[in-house]
């Protein structure tokens, strides 16, 4: 199997995480080759305990570089949509650290997005919406709000790189 060529968008406390279990071994079927971070104390951080990873000023130039498949998106909310519209419209899978927008639409915008240009995203829940879970069980969700889900083969200990959810339109009413 090829190896998901992945890029980082965000080299902060979640950025990092992701890439620590993709270095750790965890998500064999991926290859990090580039991170992109707007401050230059972290970027650079990454640069010397990255060796061979390219490095990126902005999450544009990771993009416009053509050297990832997918990113993940690990930057302030605020920057989410954006960053998920420009990263799909360059012909990029997705996934994106909770929560996908400041507000909903934005997050509908993005969907519409990904379905116009064929590219996955997905949102990193983790744990969050496994209906397994007991505190969350039949609480924030009504068991019928589980209607579907499409797993993408990346085994690795984030859940939400393993899987994409659809949900109803329900989780608007949460």
């Amino acid at each position: 199997m090829d190896k998901v060529i992945m890029g980082i968008i965000g080299y902060g406390n979640m950025g990092s995480g992701h890439t620590k279990n993709i270095y750790k071994g965890k998500c064999p079927e991926v290859a990090l080759t580039a991170i992109a971070d707007i401050n230059p104390e972290r970027l650079a951080a990454a640069a010397e305990l990255l060796p061979g990873v390219k490095t990126y000023d902005t999450a544009e130039a990771l993009l416009e570089s053509g050297e990832v498949d997918a990113v993940i998106i690990a930057t302030p909310t605020d920057s989410h949509a954006s960053i998920i519209a420009d990263a799909l419209r360059a012909g990029k899978h997705v996934l994106c650290e909770k929560p996908p927008a400041l507000k909903w639409q934005d997050a509908q915008e993005s969907e519409r997005i990904a379905e116009e240009t064929g590219k996955v995203l997905m949102y990193g829940f983790c744990c969050r919406y496994f209906r397994d879970d007991p505190a969350l069980a039949g609480t924030v969700y009504p068991p019928d709000a589980w209607h579907s889900f499409q797993c993408v083969r990346i085994p690795n200990d984030w859940a939400a790189a393993c899987a994409r959810w659809f949900f109803s339109d329900r989780w608007l009413e949460a």
